[in-house]
């Protein structure tokens, strides 16, 4: 499964809730896999003035800025605790585990080799023996 995919999936399951968020913002998380990668790196007009945005980097102009977790609206959106959807229950928040879906999707869209990187560390989680 594609990454995208995961993010999608990840936004069907928030959007009841956070839709009107990234609308305000001209951010439509409601399309489909296939067409949103070029809906989260199309240029916004993002309103600081909304409640949790007026940290967001005042350079940052796309849903997803490839490489750059800070400047994407939606990385911002789910990981500031200023931004809180209305009526939002504790479940309609995206999990720590969602969250890290997405930042991995704002470094793979930036499509880096490990060539690109000055000292690069390549890590492998270790996994729990089994008992």
């Amino acid at each position: 499964m594609a990454l995208i995919d995961d993010v999608a999936k990840v936004l069907a399951r928030l959007a009841p809730k956070w839709e009107g968020v990234f609308t305000a913002h001209g951010l439509d998380i409601t399309k489909p896999a296939s067409a949103l990668v070029a809906e989260l790196g199309r240029p916004l007009l993002v309103d600081h003035e909304q409640p949790g945005f007026e940290e967001f980097a005042f350079d940052g102009r796309r849903g997803i800025e490839p490489g750059v977790p800070g400047m994407s609206l939606l990385y911002h959106a789910f990981a500031s605790a200023d931004v809180r959807p209305a009526g939002a229950a504790p479940s309609d928040y995206p999990t720590l585990d969602e969250i890290d879906v997405v930042e991995n999707y704002v470094y793979a869209s930036a499509k880096r080799t490990l060539g690109a990187f000055a000292n690069p560390v390549v890590a492998v989680p270790r996994r729990a023996a089994s008992t």
